[in-house]
């Protein structure tokens, strides 16, 4: 008899812990993430407005070879240059900490060459 009852609620046990975030959490983790849109690389920086609170920026090379040299973060006139003087292969993910949380109003992406890469924040 227990056992029929344990089957009987192992699948509502699976929505509840569904519900809850305890079933799915690769999901819930790209949640966090606001996306700034794809970008192009090329000759000129990117320039990206941000508008928010963030502590993370995560680049995802999505086509060909991408090379991200500086980001520079701008809190309205105050600008903070962070290296990253890296080359990503295709789906290669690199995320740049900004030491806390800072009210960025945009971002400069030095870029050059070819590439194309999603732009995400959190």
């Amino acid at each position: 008899m227990r056992l029929s009852i344990g089957v009987r609620l192992f699948p509502v046990i699976l929505a509840l812990a569904a519900v809850s975030g305890l079933a799915v959490p690769a999901a819930r983790a790209d949640e966090k993430w606001h996306h700034l849109g794809e970008l192009q690389a090329g000759k000129e920086p990117a320039e990206v407005t941000v508008n928010r609170e963030i502590s993370k920026v995560r680049i995802i090379c999505k086509a060909e070879t991408l090379v991200i040299n500086t980001v520079v973060v701008r809190e309205g006139a105050a600008k903070t240059p962070i290296e990253v003087a890296k080359k990503f292969a295709k789906d290669e993910e690199y995320v740049v900490d900004l030491g806390g949380r800072k009210m960025v109003t945009g971002l400069r992406i030095s870029n050059p060459g070819t590439g194309r890469y999603l732009l995400s924040v959190r």
